[in-house]
């Protein structure tokens, strides 16, 4: 697969709040847990506009990330609205340090050839608050 050697030259993790359930109530943890293994991966550059709210410093980053298909350990990539991803970039053959709290913004796209799930287009959104 060159596209994947070529285009998909990040690294993603997918990070999941996980239900708990005690009794009969079912609650979630505040902690993530890591699902999976690193998914090759391409975020695109920033796109629209940084977003400014009003009393407070809290600037908000769009942008695509293309999934491949499987992790590096071979497993299927299944990810949900709710998960959030931690990714490695790598710009000038570097890989920088790992950046998280990126959260799903929108539908999930799935790239198909022919039947074939080739690649998914995740919407994400960064806030940062100064």
């Amino acid at each position: 697969m060159g596209r994947s050697t070529t285009y998909l030259v990040d690294r993603a993790r997918i990070m999941r709040v996980v239900p708990v359930i005690d009794g009969s109530v079912i609650s979630r943890k505040r902690d993530l847990e890591v699902v999976g293994d690193w998914i090759n991966a391409r975020l695109r550059p920033v796109s629209g506009n940084e977003v400014r709210e009003l009393g407070q410093v809290k600037l908000v980053h769009t942008h695509e990330l293309v999934l491949d298909r499987f992790d590096a350990s071979g497993n299927e990539v299944h990810t949900i609205e709710s998960d959030q991803f931690e990714i490695m970039v790598s710009r000038d053959n570097k890989m920088s340090k790992s950046l998280d709290k990126f959260k799903v913004s929108g539908a999930i796209q799935e790239i198909r050839k022919r039947t074939a799930v080739q690649s998914y287009v995740v919407p994400l959104v960064l806030e940062t608050e100064y």
